[in-house]
């Protein structure tokens, strides 16, 4: 962030960069190790930088207390929920079901190429209120085609690398918090009134159209899940650098400096069973901690071991 800084980046610019908030959220609680050999003032300034980026993309709330994910501003809600093209669901479970299959292809396929970090590549925002008891959710797919680190990611198998989804619900509650997670009151697929479709921020698709990317998602997730069928953990975990790697592509391509992972680094994945030891203990030494208390004093603790792991480097093993 310093050296964008330095190439004249502004902090928007920066911000934009790093692919939305359920993203940049999530480096909060990376402290048991992220924060290895760095000055508690250097821990600092990373944490408010982080939090400057979640608040510039957050409108209302950074941390979804009130259980919204609002991003959009009230004109943005207002020109997206106006586009035409909208499919008109209510009544027809067909096509809202077709709707929920898409979704659920792409989110795991979000899951597969970061290896399990998939809010590198997706972001669910809302419920936006458009009256009439109705709820505009957005759920955005974005960097689906990482092909220099997946094969099967190329142009031709995945033909767009952005997907928009924009679903209007009536008389449903959807809740969302700070890391993407969705909760709904019931089944959505009963409750869609109408949904829009956009590919790569341009091409509105008709109702054939969301057929035929379905019939799409299906033939590329079916693809990936055969180029990673023989994989070892130690393969997965190699992908898990290379593709941190990757989100870091066009930071560095403006810094002028290699964005692949270096050998070394890539080496570490041979190592994986000494991270599958020291991750076990630092859970296990957490419960030790939290057994037998309330639920207050649970979360009391466990804030605790997060800040004294993010000032002081504890390890609670």
């Amino acid at each position: 962030m310093r050296e964008l800084e330095n190439k004249g980046l502004s902090q928007k610019d920066i911000a934009k960069m790093f692919y939305g908030p359920s993203a940049v959220s999530h480096w909060l609680y990376s402290a048991n190790f992220a924060f290895e050999g760095m000055s508690r003032e250097e821990v600092i300034d990373f944490i408010k930088r982080t939090i400057d980026i979640i608040e510039y993309w957050r409108k209302e709330d950074p941390f979804c207390l009130n259980w919204r994910n609002i991003i959009w501003k009230t004109n943005k809600v207002r020109d997206e929920y106006g586009k035409e093209g909208f499919i008109d669901s209510t009544g027809d479970i067909t096509i809202a079901k077709i709707l929920g299959h898409i979704n659920m292809i792409a989110w795991h396929y979000c899951i597969l190429i970061h290896v399990g970090h998939r809010n590198y590549s997706h972001e669910f925002h809302g419920p936006y209120y458009i009256g009439d008891n109705e709820i505009l959710f957005v759920r955005e797919y974005f960097n689906l085609r990482p092909y220099e680190i997946w094969p099967f990611a190329s142009l031709q198998n995945v033909p767009f690398s952005k997907i928009t989804s924009l679903e209007v619900y009536k008389n449903v509650e959807i809740k969302i918090d700070a890391f993407n997670h969705i909760w709904a009151s019931a089944a959505l697929a009963r409750y869609l009134q109408r949904f829009l479709i956009v590919l790569d921020d341009s091409k509105v698709l008709t109702e054939n159209g969301v057929k035929d990317l379905l019939s799409k998602w299906t033939n590329i997730i079916t693809q990936a899940i055969a180029f990673i069928r023989n994989y070892t953990k130690e393969d997965f975990v190699r992908k898990v650098i290379e593709m941190k790697y990757w989100l870091l592509k066009p930071h560095k391509e403006i810094l002028r400096e290699e964005w692949r992972a270096p050998r070394n680094i890539l080496d570490l994945a041979k190592n994986y069973k000494e991270a599958e030891v020291i991750a076990r203990k630092a859970i296990q030494g957490q419960i030790e901690r939290i057994k037998g208390h309330s639920e207050k004093e649970a979360i009391e603790k466990m804030t605790q071991m997060y800040l004294d792991n993010v000032y002081e480097g504890k390890m609670y093993f």
